[in-house]
């Protein structure tokens, strides 16, 4: 009886050994780092929501309840209100409720969308430009449609916008910074919606509010 002994191309071969060790801990760290991202934002996003719940504060305990063990716990940074957070956009009928944050650097746009600095904040008169990621907070805008109602909650009110047009432009298109004499909201985000790496246009999407 013979045996027959089947040999790995990869044995005997340190560099392929090694490379190939590299590949998959580039793909553990890159699957760590997308969890994290995703983790990071969707714990931003539902400490900040409860935040923005204002107008209902918890019912007060009896005097005679026990103290929770987290009433005592020590102060968790990461849990508490983002005094950079402006508010909430919703549109009801993608079923999008997200934070806006002030700010368009890296960090706010993983957690969060990012409100256009130099341009007015939604509600006010001129032109409120926010902007996110296509496939994360702005994913849905794909689906929008013109009537379609948008809505800004923020500290001091809340605010309706009704959609009236939705278009791709190319990255240098300032026109959609530009202010405005009436209010006037303008969603920004990259396109195509489905692309691989950097995306090479726009799709933003503008709104006048509603009195």
């Amino acid at each position: 009886m013979k045996l027959r002994v089947v040999v790995s191309p990869l044995a005997g071969n340190p560099a392929r050994n090694l490379l190939s060790s590299l590949l998959i801990a580039a793909g553990v760290v890159c699957i760590g780092v997308f969890v994290w991202s995703e983790l990071d934002s969707w714990v931003y996003q539902y400490v900040q929501l409860e935040y923005f719940a204002v107008g209902k504060p918890p019912s007060p305990a009896p005097p005679d309840a026990p103290v929770a063990p987290s009433a005592t716990a020590a102060p968790r940074p990461w849990l508490e209100r983002d005094p950079r957070a402006l508010g909430i956009l919703e549109i009801p009928r993608l079923d999008m409720r997200i934070v806006v944050r002030e700010g368009i650097d890296a960090a706010t746009l993983r957690r969060s969308v990012g409100h256009v600095p130099a341009t007015a904040l939604p509600g006010e008169a001129g032109n409120a430009v926010l902007a996110g990621h296509r496939d994360r907070h702005f994913r849905s805008l794909r689906k929008i449609q013109r009537g379609d109602r948008i809505l800004f909650e923020g500290r001091d009110g809340r605010y309706e916008y009704i959609v009236d047009s939705a278009m791709v432009v190319d990255p240098d298109a300032v026109s959609l910074m530009r202010p405005t004499p009436d209010a006037r909201l303008t969603l920004i985000t990259c396109f195509p919606f489905y692309y691989a790496g950097p995306a090479p246009r726009r799709f933003a999407v503008r709104a006048y509010r509603t009195e």
